[in-house]
């Protein structure tokens, strides 16, 4: 009741100094969580800095903009090199500006998930609890990871084998990374976090702070007219309403696991969400060969 007490002062405070003093560093530490991009922070108290963490997560799709402006700038700038070197460019500058966090994520959701499928009820959740918090790798999470990068390179080269559909790939690029970062958000705002250690628990366990449904209203609206924009508002309606049933089975499978959902779950899920945007542009907005 103390903690909870303190939290409700804190945010009065931030509040009455305007919370929008406030995006700024938050952006930053967005940004230097999700990539390796180096990013400027002061020290912040502990409380604050958690703060500071869950206003973070508003700028999580503009994050994922700026990782698909910069694979668009690869793409233009080894359209000397043969498609197979273009895509590996490509996933290579995917891969390392994020700093495999979201692939680490991954992996560690497949052991789990497959550490725990012999198990029912409180059993499950202990193994599959402890499988997360193992830093070794496991089998199945290292065949996971090599199919899914090798899945993702075949999708990147496919849409630089079809002619003339250069715009196609900018425009998929782009939007891959930010819906996946924006299912991410909303995965976050409609599932409980279990877990007690990692960044995210900082969050939960110490302060309060606005949700995030307006942030998320706005990234969608401000997507939706850039795809009326481009022509392609079908595809993108589609691929919000696959994103959504892939989010919400993603949700009930991890709760009916372990209760809800860790940082693991989250990364696993953006490496999914990014897939499949890739595969739906090429299924839907290129002319088959």
């Amino acid at each position: 009741m103390r903690r909870l007490d303190t939290s409700r002062t804190l945010l009065s405070h931030i509040k009455l100094a305007r919370i929008h003093r406030f995006y700024w560093p938050a952006w930053c530490l967005a940004l230097s969580f999700l990539t390796v991009l180096p990013a400027s922070l002061k020290v912040y108290p502990n409380r604050l800095f958690a703060v500071l963490l869950k206003l973070s997560i508003n700028f999580y799709p503009l994050v994922g903009l700026i990782l698909g402006g910069a694979l668009c700038g690869v793409i233009g700038l080894s359209n000397t090199l043969p498609v197979g070197l273009q895509a590996m460019c490509v996933l290579i500058v995917w891969v390392g500006m994020t700093g495999a966090l979201h692939l680490d994520g991954f992996g560690d959701a497949v052991d789990a998930a497959f550490a725990g499928h012999k198990y029912r009820g409180k059993k499950q959740q202990k193994k599959i609890m402890a499988v997360f918090k193992d830093s070794r790798i496991g089998a199945m999470a290292v065949i996971s990871l090599v199919l899914l990068l090798l899945f993702k390179y075949q999708l990147i080269a496919s849409y630089l084998n079809a002619q003339n559909q250069s715009n196609t790939l900018f425009i998929v690029l782009i939007f891959s990374p930010f819906i996946a970062r924006l299912g991410a958000v909303i995965y976050i705002q409609t599932t409980p976090y279990i877990s007690s250690k990692g960044t995210l628990s900082l969050i939960y366990n110490t302060v309060s702070v606005p949700r995030h449904g307006k942030s998320i209203f706005t990234y969608v609206c401000m997507a939706l007219c850039a795809a009326f924009i481009l022509s392609i508002s079908g595809w993108f309606i589609f691929t919000l309403m696959c994103l959504c049933i892939v989010i919400l089975c993603w949700r009930n499978y991890w709760y009916k696991k372990i209760g809800g959902y860790n940082g693991d779950c989250v990364g696993a899920l953006i490496e999914l969400t990014e897939c499949g945007v890739l595969l739906l542009g090429l299924i839907l907005m290129l002319p088959p060969i």
